[in-house]
């Protein structure tokens, strides 16, 4: 028995998730293939508060309602398209035809939204003895910070709006006011490409050359702060 009583675990969460999906394929003229996928979704629990999977309750342990909210995983937005391009190289005969011939690049563009941040604060429901409080937001004061990523990486949200006290509930505190997943973590916007030569060699006999290139455009992709 700790000072701060019983702890538990009792299977009665809940989800659900809704999305819009939207899938377009071409297969085009000149060996051009693409197709895109878009999903705009929602993943709701009472359950994923503070990380990506499940996590202790946040708040009051006895109403999982208030914790209910996005999904540690829910990403709001998606674009992924996957595309191969067979280069018009290789009109030549001979050797020069085969260093010419069967090139192709291919490769999958993602953007996509990140996942949702709760803000936490350790000091919260002390009165209950518990340490899992979230934070007191203050009225009136913008909790997302705006500009480009790379200028907010010490203040990816606005610290000013989680200044105001906790409540004071005897000689302890009561939990904050803010809700879960209040805020998108950074988003994703990633190029893989490769570049492929095939060479015929026989009938039944190629030579695949392969090189491949992760993130190629070097954009820098962030964790949740």
């Amino acid at each position: 028995y700790q000072p701060t009583g019983l702890q538990g675990t009792d299977f009665v969460g809940i989800s659900n998730y809704n999305s819009l999906q939207l899938t377009l394929r071409k297969q085009f003229s000149h060996g051009l293939a693409m197709q895109a996928s878009y999903t705009w979704s929602k993943s709701l629990s009472d359950l994923s508060v503070t990380s990506f999977y499940l996590s202790a309750n946040s708040n009051n342990p006895q109403d999982l309602r208030q914790q209910y909210g996005p999904s540690g995983f829910n990403r709001p937005q998606r674009l992924s398209v996957n595309y191969q391009y067979d280069l018009p190289f290789g009109q030549r005969e001979g050797i020069t035809g085969k260093l010419a011939s069967g090139w192709s690049v291919a490769g999958v563009t993602t953007v996509q939204d990140g996942t949702p941040l709760t803000i936490t604060d350790a000091a919260g429901g002390s009165i209950y003895g518990t340490g899992n409080s979230r934070a007191e937001v203050c009225p009136n004061v913008p909790v997302r910070s705006s500009g480009p990523i790379t200028s907010r990486l010490n203040g990816y949200f606005n610290p000013d709006a989680f200044k105001c006290a906790l409540p004071i509930v005897g000689d302890g505190t009561a939990f904050g006011n803010s809700g879960v997943g209040m805020v998108l973590g950074p988003g994703q916007f990633n190029w893989d490409i490769a570049l492929i030569k095939n060479t015929k060699l026989k009938e039944r006999h190629s030579l695949v050359f392969r090189t491949e290139f992760y993130n190629t455009f070097n954009h820098a992709q962030f964790s949740n702060p």
